[in-house]
């Protein structure tokens, strides 16, 4: 029973840290192409 729990807790966590890696990949892309282009002006 304690380790159905213990497995919950860590899929939650591993949820959680996956979609942060990925809202953080997402703006480090954003902000990436936002230099590129803005490079590409000058």
């Amino acid at each position: 029973m304690l380790f159905m729990q213990f497995q919950g807790v860590m899929m939650s966590t591993m949820s959680m840290v996956y979609t942060r890696l990925i809202l953080i990949r997402a703006a480090l892309l954003k902000h990436l192409t936002s230099q590129f282009c803005l490079n590409l002006s000058f």
